[in-house]
């Protein structure tokens, strides 16, 4: 990291955590010890979850994993080491023998347990490898301490699971390995976009083993936390960290800025004349390119997609110490420098909604139209809003924010009938690891439902409750979709306790579309990709609203075509097949691949001038992106394959 993005006052935090000594006794090499932490990781986890006695809690789980960890520094051979496996699997007696043997099978999109080979791994000897396969057939269904719902077929609560979560904020090197297993644990069975990560989640247990060991003080093991939470793919991985916020600054300027033709941009300012206008490009900050900070937070920063990683990288540039930040801008006039002050009243200020919580305009064409800012509206706003808004031609649902808990209310008023708006996959807190689909349907019948058109308008700020607002508002099909990509992560979010005084978030459930398309690191696609432009900005104009301020729009006339797929792919989802059709004019045999989400290639061929079927029946159920070469460049898209 370029240390010389930090005001030099917290180098006095970096001086008074520095020095801590790497005392353990480890006396294997450090190769040997790191496969050894990788392994008890995973027996520990496993018999956490999978054992009877454990998951009833009458074992402290917790300790005898705190017991075991000297015994793999100072193991001499392997086999002292499965000695000790052994040991703190004995500890918890031999899990109950079941009235009923657990024979539920389940396809490999609803489970994150594909793989059992592990129990097998050559380092494990042949008592512990049984042990731990007894562990597994003798598992059956019951409540586990461990986890709770928040609420029933909800998101999984961890409140229980928070031994030694306070404390010191740089606890000894086992607790700080326990923060991981725990963490890697619980992502590995209740992370439902578990398959979606960009890296085998084993291979990054293996990665940050030695970032917990080597720690050598409060803000290298903070970091290190912070930097593991990023390799789950999901905005919400937020980390709830005092000491990572000391470091990077609590304090914000008066201005809030996104990108823009690869370009960071104010967007909203306050605290005139002493901030930056709106359209102003930021070049430096403290006298570094915009370009080196983002390469110093890259793996500070997390991210469902392109662009939501993009956000709230600008977040973590624009972060600092209180007190003066030089900004190097470009406006319309020429390139400035300019001192504003980072503060907190700011942080306040850049997520706070301004202006009118609805109102009613009439375009130059005539068309009455109704524009509602989610991020003020309330609950008890809508009715009075409806009773405006109602006769108008159309209703414009601005979702560019985080809205209040109105979307329930609206759909009753709005929509004549119940509405399936989403399905999810809801952890089995009775079987750890797998999941189970749920219906959303939402609203009831209104006795004066809306009769205009709805238009919503979103971007990367819509997240999680926005863009479930967006799917539920968008389920009406003469809804029209207007912006650019959401920030895809959606499902409600839960919380990991850890030693260190740290909470790590995750989305706690898997949200689709009705159809089973993905929305968790897709994002919502327009119908109508409209994004601002600098120019735009500078004069003050609200490019995307205008663009959703149209007759045209109502009538079905517009000018401006709505993205249109080249390829229409059936049926999709799929249990077996897709068909792919052309329905605009290519060249003749075009080439495409068939990915995993991690990008691995499963199937590849060549398109036919008319329809073409791709046979799916050897992959297992799940994802998958179909990608077709053309002419112009590549077309992605989604297909999901169902188990037979």
């Amino acid at each position: 990291m370029n240390m010389k993005l930090f005001h030099s006052s917290l180098l006095v935090l970096v001086m008074l955590v520095a020095g801590a000594p790497r005392t353990f006794a480890q006396t294997v090499p450090d190769s040997i010890y790191e496969e050894r932490l990788y392994l008890l990781c995973k027996v520990w986890g496993h018999a956490k979850y999978f054992h009877s006695k454990i998951a009833q809690g009458t074992v402290l789980w917790n300790q005898a994993l705190l017991d075991a960890l000297p015994a793999m520094e100072t193991a001499p051979t392997n086999a002292a080491f499965n000695d000790s496996l052994l040991i703190m699997l004995g500890k918890a007696g031999p899990s109950i023998i079941p009235p009923v043997y657990n024979t539920e099978t389940f396809p490999d999109s609803l489970s994150n347990l594909t793989d059992w080979s592990w129990i097998y791994h050559p380092s494990l000897s042949d008592s512990v490898s049984s042990e731990l396969d007894s562990i597994r057939t003798r598992f059956y269904r019951r409540p586990n301490v461990w986890v709770q719902w928040t609420f029933t077929n909800g998101n999984p609560n961890f409140e229980y699971d928070n031994a030694y979560s306070t404390g010191l904020s740089y606890p000894p090197r086992s607790l700080r390995l326990l923060a991981l297993f725990r963490y890697w644990n619980i992502i590995q069975y209740f992370f439902p976009y578990h398959y979606q990560m960009d890296e085998n989640w084993d291979s990054v247990l293996r990665e940050f083993i030695p970032e917990m060991v080597q720690a050598q003080n409060v803000l290298e093991y903070h970091l290190a936390f912070k930097r593991l939470t990023t390799h789950i793919n999901d905005a919400h991985g937020v980390l709830g960290s005092s000491i990572y916020r000391s470091f990077r600054g609590n304090h914000y300027p008066p201005f809030r800025a996104r990108w823009i033709d690869n370009q960071m941009v104010v967007y909203k300012s306050w605290d005139a004349p002493n901030s930056l206008k709106s359209g102003d490009v930021i070049l430096e900050i403290d006298g570094i390119s915009v370009s080196a900070i983002q390469d110093s937070l890259a793996d500070l920063t997390c991210g469902s997609n392109e662009a939501s990683y993009g956000r709230d990288m600008i977040h973590n540039i624009l972060f600092g110490p209180e007190g003066p930040m030089q900004v190097k801008y470009e406006d319309s006039t020429g390139v400035f420098t300019k001192s504003v002050s980072r503060t907190t009243d700011n942080l306040d200020s850049a997520y706070h909604e301004v202006g009118d919580k609805w109102y009613s305009t009439t375009t130059p064409e005539g068309c009455e139209m109704g524009v509602v800012n989610m991020g003020l509206l309330e609950s008890d706003d809508v009715a009075q809003m409806y009773q405006e808004l109602k006769d108008k031609d159309a209703i414009i649902f601005d979702v560019r924010n985080y809205p209040n808990g109105t979307m329930w209310t609206l759909l009753d008023i709005l929509f004549d009938g119940p509405t399936e708006v989403a399905k999810f996959t809801v952890p089995d807190l009775e079987y750890p690891g797998t999941f189970f689909w749920q219906q959303a349907t939402v609203g009831s019948a209104s006795l004066d439902p809306f009769q205009g058109k709805i238009m919503l308008l979103f971007d990367e700020r819509t997240q999680s409750h926005g863009e479930y607002t967006c799917m539920a508002l968008g389920a009406r099909a003469n809804s029209l979709k207007i912006g650019s990509m959401t920030a895809g992560a959606d499902g409600n979010v839960s919380r990991i306790y850890l030693p260190g005084n740290m909470v790590a978030l995750f989305s706690g459930i898997g949200v689709f579309h009705p159809d089973y398309r993905e929305t968790q690191r897709v994002g919502l696609i327009p119908d109508y990709e409209v994004k601002p432009t600098i120019q735009g900005m500078r004069a003050g104009r609200d490019e995307v609203l205008e663009f959703a301020l149209s007759c045209d729009l109502i009538q079905g006339t517009s000018s401006d075509d709505p993205i249109t797929p080249r390829f229409e792919v059936y049926p999709n989802p799929t249990n077996k097949g897709i068909h792919v059709r052309r329905t605009m004019e290519a060249d003749l045999g075009l080439d495409y691949e068939i990915l995993t989400l991690t990008g691995k290639k499963v199937l590849s061929g060549s398109l036919n001038p008319g329809e073409t079927h791709i046979e799916m029946d050897g992959l297992a159920a799940g994802a998958y992106v179909l990608v077709i070469e053309t002419e112009t460049g590549l077309t992605p898209i989604l297909v999901n394959r169902l188990v037979d």
